[in-house]
């Protein structure tokens, strides 16, 4: 009788926790805030909009999404994909692809074929669980939910998504309560943590890199990266957090990025670097961890005998981050040589392709950033990367 009556309780237990915090709500507005610019459609927001034959998931596996799947015709040569049904696209209009866009020749490896197709290289439709209702391009975006979508309706009504603001301006906005979601530097977590405020703190996200301008002596670059003391700058500037690594692509990505060098020799780097030479640095002067880098940098440079002055013009080397848009390196890899505005690299292993990348030393990786948001406490089912699809307000009270 007595584990009757336990069960019971746990039963009417489990019913109220059902039916109050724990079960997902429709309706309300998100607001978003986000230091990146230009077209929501560049933004780590795009997959929201926009979907694609196909996407990686969480284990870097290129899974079927706009297409339910893919056969291979050898008498024409040709892989075939199987276009989903019940997918609706603005104005209530049905996709309805045509043979072009869901056949490819079979000249290239099914693997090669089904990146490229996820980084929208076949098709890219706006049939997500959000519309875009109005935009100001690099400012802000409000989005509706797609009451039409084929994977199910998503909880919010809508997010409103605020661009280009610094992490400072962002910050002061959430105290403010302005925001409900906003993105907060590594060297604030500390901080953030003593103020009891909710963080989502992700996997290495982002790549902090110099580029340099194709001018720039290949002399040049390697003394840059042989005078730059990375493990001084990720436990003084970085306040020990991220990883510092000599690769485009995170460890745990890749599972080789401890291959890539990332030695400090002063002794070398002055052997290397031309007599008397300058370089002009430039870097994001609203971002503060990279402008307290860029600093060191100069520092560090100098000891190699070459004078480097920070500007925001005429540049001659760039410190700037790079997003990670995907767990499949190759993928990862690809979309990174575009944000370059580089060769894509042909296709072999991410080794091998991400070595390409890195050969002739115009790109110089230094450390591999967490992505951090600070969350009001209702925001339920916020991620990294991020499924806004998931994401619900707990009602206030």
């Amino acid at each position: 009788m007595r584990y009757r009556l336990i069960a019971v309780a746990a039963s009417c237990l489990s019913a109220v926790l059902t039916a109050g915090v724990l079960r997902p709500r429709y309706g309300g507005m998100l607001r978003v805030e986000t230091s990146a610019t230009g077209e929501i459609g560049a933004t780590r927001f795009a997959g929201q909009i926009y979907e694609t034959l196909v996407r990686c998931d969480s284990h870097g596996e290129m899974k079927p999404w706009l297409a339910t799947g893919w056969i291979h015709n050898a008498s024409v040569g040709k892989w075939i994909f199987s276009a989903r049904k019940n997918v609706v696209l603005p104005h209530e209009t049905l996709w309805n692809p045509g043979e072009d866009t869901l056949t490819v020749p079979d000249t290239k490896p099914l693997d090669q074929i089904l990146v490229e197709a996820g980084l929208g290289d076949k098709v890219v439709v706006e049939s997500g669980p959000f519309r875009i209702l109005n935009q100001h391009v690099g400012e802000s975006v409000q989005l509706g939910a797609n009451e039409s979508y084929w994977g199910g309706r998503p909880f919010l009504d809508f997010v409103e998504i605020h661009m280009g603001r610094t992490r400072r301006d962002q910050l002061l906005d959430f105290e403010l309560g302005k925001a409900d979601v906003v993105e907060a530097e590594i060297t604030d977590i500390k901080a953030l943590k003593q103020a009891n405020v909710v963080l989502q703190v992700s996997k290495p996200l982002e790549t902090v890199a110099l580029v340099f301008e194709k001018q720039t002596s290949s002399l040049t670059r390697q003394a840059v990266a042989l005078s730059v003391d990375r493990l001084a700058m990720q436990r003084v500037m970085l306040d020990k957090q991220g990883e510092v690594s000599g690769a485009l692509l995170p460890q745990w990505i890749s599972g080789y990025a401890f291959l890539f060098s990332t030695a400090h020799d002063v002794s070398r780097a002055k052997a290397l670097a031309p007599a008397g030479s300058t370089l002009l640095l430039c870097e994001d002067d609203r971002d503060k961890v990279l402008r307290s880098l860029a600093d060191r940098i100069a520092v560090d440079v100098s000891q190699a005998g070459i004078n480097v002055r920070l500007a925001t013009s005429g540049c001659e080397a760039r410190l700037i981050r790079l997003p990670i848009s995907s767990v499949n390196p190759q993928q990862a890899l690809l979309a990174l040589a575009s944000k370059l505005q580089i060769a894509a690299p042909e296709w072999a292993s991410p080794y091998a392709m991400e070595s390409d990348l890195l050969r002739d030393g115009r790109v110089v990786p230094l450390f591999h950033l967490p992505i951090v948001y600070a969350l009001k406490p209702n925001v339920r089912n916020w991620s990294v990367p991020c499924n806004l699809a998931d994401v619900w307000l707990e009602e206030t009270r």
